[in-house]
């Protein structure tokens, strides 16, 4: 099972707005077969995301609101089209492997120059290096608990097949 993860420092260059992504990042992506057309969108707390297009568009429109019954809500449905629809921005890696962030999306995503790229399972999150600093250690004794969960149900799951 292929995935992104990890932390990449980056740099926007100011003029052009585009990011040139490491060598590493690039091969995880192809690795992973996250390639060709992806979609920049605003995800939550102000983060932008990087999605491979099939991945956006499955998020997309699993993601719709819906009510109790599991149907779409028709009066948030306008707004929730507008807001994700209207902040994705359709885009593909040059080939020198530089990836536009145009200034309105960085603007809303309060991005300097200096950048970090995480990937995130099935996207990669780009992040102020500050907000992902107080995020992550914020969010430390989080991970903690559920490392030590997901390691013990690992034990338990060998220890069961030794049996």
């Amino acid at each position: 099972m292929a995935f992104l993860s990890g932390e990449y420092d980056h740099k926007i260059d100011p003029e052009s707005n585009r990011v040139s992504l490491k060598v590493e990042l690039k091969k995880m992506l192809t690795d992973t077969g996250f390639t060709g057309t992806y979609y920049l969108t605003l995800g939550e707390r102000g983060v932008l995301c990087l999605y491979p297009e099939k991945v956006y568009e499955q998020f997309v429109f699993k993601g719709a609101p819906k009510n109790e019954g599991g149907e779409v809500k028709d009066d948030q449905i306008v707004a929730y089209e507008r807001m994700n629809f209207g902040f994705a921005t359709r885009c593909e890696l040059d080939k020198q492997g530089r990836l536009l962030i145009p200034q309105r999306i960085r603007r809303r995503a309060v991005l300097g120059t200096d950048i970090v790229i995480v990937g995130v399972n099935d996207h990669l999150e780009i992040w102020d290096p500050d907000r992902w600093e107080a995020y992550a250690e914020q969010m430390l004794p989080v991970h903690n608990q559920q490392h030590g969960g997901a390691r013990k149900a690992a034990f338990e799951e060998a220890l069961s097949r030794k049996l």
